[in-house]
């Protein structure tokens, strides 16, 4: 059956997060339930940090608002924003996080304490990004509770 190949990385780290760990992969058979466990945590964490980013950006950037000048801090996406257009790269940007996301978890190429701390620096960085933005979207005014949407 024909598979795109962008659901593969989706769907793999939703095979990965959902494993027990009787059957877990070949490469995860020396961890303990504990380090698969906080893998998956922390690439689920991310993966919802990554919504709440992207759409605190989107309300941020999408259209301006009077009084402020809003412009995004990372320059890459910046660029990507620049280049793609804010809606296809918001859409590039969470592929690409979901990719990497889902290699790192899968991956046995990367030990397993290394692989946590990847992905607890990605989780708390995504975590920062989404308080920063959380902050400028209610103090525009744009948050649901702040009344203006």
């Amino acid at each position: 059956m024909f598979q795109p190949v962008l659901l593969r990385p989706a769907r793999t780290l939703l095979l990965s997060l959902s494993i027990r760990h009787g059957n877990s992969p070949a490469g995860w058979a020396g961890m303990s339930l504990g380090v698969l466990n906080l893998i998956r945590l922390l690439a689920a964490v991310t993966i919802l940090l990554t919504c709440a980013d992207h759409w605190t950006t989107y309300l941020c950037l999408s259209a301006p608002v009077e009084g402020w000048l809003v412009s995004e801090a990372n320059p890459v996406a910046d660029w990507l924003f620049e280049w793609a257009g804010l809606g296809l790269g918001l859409v590039i940007d969470s592929l690409v996080t979901l990719i990497a996301i889902a290699f790192l978890s899968t991956t046995t190429i990367i030990d397993r304490w290394i692989k946590i701390g990847l992905l607890a620096i990605i989780t708390f960085s995504t975590g920062y990004a989404v308080v920063n933005n959380i902050g400028a979207v209610t103090r525009m005014g744009l948050a649901p509770w702040s009344g203006a949407v």
